[in-house]
């Protein structure tokens, strides 16, 4: 009875903010509503990926990320430059080789030793990481499966070993500088809405919407929101697991979106909106994903896949929902539900959205369009439903929480979200805020 009596003060709430009527004051004006949009789209974002099926899929996938990701190594700072297939063939005499691999498998030798199985496009070398370099066994343990890294040091004398001495990801090689940005304007960060749960809390939206036309506070940033930006998760989809229909207020996929696009339509018309998919969105289920029909929309916006590159006022925005960041955690230690901008660290560390393959699903095509190879100035994700900044090596990292309370899934997975905690990034004044909607706006 207890949750029936909550949930039925919160839909009085809801419906007593429906019935305000927002009348905008003689004092704000919009800065925002003053610029045109600066929105240009990567053409890998519009020229989707084919899927193709198959091993040969597979095969022709994994290659393209080995292929691309060596590239981001740059030359290596010392040693001879050699492939798997030259281990053997050469006979090196204590010099100092490089070699780029995938990692195979990782595994401990009975004498404590760490062994990599690493391929590259011409076989599988086995490399060695010493028990007895700690430090460096130490960072190997950081070391996943799929991992691309770059290892420097050499044969051992019986020819079957490659002992190493030092690693590398391919990271983010310099610093970025943000760009300069004469308009007063900014982005507001939303995420895994999930409209037709019965635990989407949506008093929260027209808190949003009555901030963006009438703020009591802040009234110079709200001005300046020219963009929402949302990272997938519109709705909460149906037959996304087991028993989903218990939690469901909408048990119809296209009255969610209904739902969805009548919050779109109370944002002001001057702001662009920009969305993409997630797990729960009526689009394929592996990544990347297509972009949402637009037809599911009444108001114009931009709807990209999952993953997006897309400039917006000379900030360029890398856009990635975060299904795999269960399995990211699950396979670096040190990671966990709380501290989400580690994960996205790591992921920048190794420029792959999907690092270790088979814990999400991943379609075979001509490319991997999962692999960051442009390096972007705002990392926007979601997924987790908690809220998280941060920057790294001058990458702005943002996970934009959630609109959803609670949910029994999230109890059993150790989740901690924190919904309505809105980010805002000012681009010309180059810094962070939250709009709290957990409290009157």
């Amino acid at each position: 009875m207890e949750g029936v009596e909550e949930r039925q003060a919160v839909e009085a709430e809801v419906e007593n903010a429906k019935s305000v009527e927002v009348r905008r004051q003689d004092f704000f004006k919009p800065v925002a509503r003053e610029y045109e949009a600066d929105i240009r789209v990567s053409e890998r974002s519009i020229k989707f990926v084919k899927s193709r099926e198959g091993v040969e899929g597979f095969t022709t996938l994994f290659q393209d990320r080995f292929k691309k990701i060596r590239r981001l190594f740059g030359p290596a700072y010392r040693g001879i430059e050699i492939t798997s297939s030259s281990v053997r063939k050469e006979h090196f005499h204590g010099e100092e080789l490089v070699l780029v691999g995938m990692v195979y498998e990782k595994r401990e030798s009975k004498k404590g030793h760490v062994l990599l199985y690493l391929d590259d496009l011409e076989g599988r070398v086995v490399a060695l990481i010493s028990k007895d370099n700690e430090v460096l066994k130490e960072r190997a343990a950081r070391i996943a499966n799929d991992d691309v890294i770059r290892v420097y040091g050499r044969v051992a004398s019986n020819g079957e070993l490659f002992i190493v001495d030092d690693f590398e990801w391919p990271d983010i090689r310099e610093r970025v500088e943000q760009p300069t940005v004469e308009k007063e304007v900014a982005a507001l960060y939303i995420s895994d809405t999930h409209l037709g749960s019965r635990f989407t809390i949506e008093k929260y939206f027209y808190r949003l919407i009555k901030w963006l036309k009438e703020p009591a506070e802040k009234k110079e940033i709200a001005g300046r929101i020219k963009y929402v930006i949302i990272g997938g998760d519109l709705v909460d989809g149906i037959g996304i697991y087991p028993g989903q229909e218990k939690e469901l207020t909408i048990t119809d996929i296209y009255k969610q979106y209904e739902r969805f696009d009548h919050f779109l339509n109370e944002l002001p018309d001057y702001i662009e909106v920009v969305v993409i998919p997630g797990n729960h969105d009526a689009v394929r289920r592996g990544e990347p994903m297509e972009p949402m029909e637009k037809g599911l929309f009444t108001r114009d916006i931009h709807s990209l896949p999952n993953p997006s590159f897309v400039t917006i006022e000379g900030y360029k925005h890398l856009l990635y929902h975060g299904t795999s960041f269960d399995a990211v955690k699950s396979s670096i230690p040190g990671l966990d539900n709380i501290h989400i901008e580690q994960t996205l660290k790591e992921i920048l560390v190794r420029r792959h959205l999907s690092p270790v393959y088979g814990s999400n699903p991943i379609v075979p095509g001509e490319a991997d369009y999962m692999v960051i190879d442009e390096i972007p100035h705002i990392f926007h994700t979601g997924h987790v439903h908690r809220n998280a900044q941060a920057k790294y090596k001058g990458i702005v990292l943002i996970n934009s929480g959630t609109f959803q309370g609670m949910t029994p899934y999230q109890i059993k997975q150790g989740h901690v979200p924190t919904p309505g905690k809105v980010p805002i990034y000012d681009f010309k004044d180059k810094r962070f805020g939250i709009l709290d909607l957990n409290t009157e706006v």
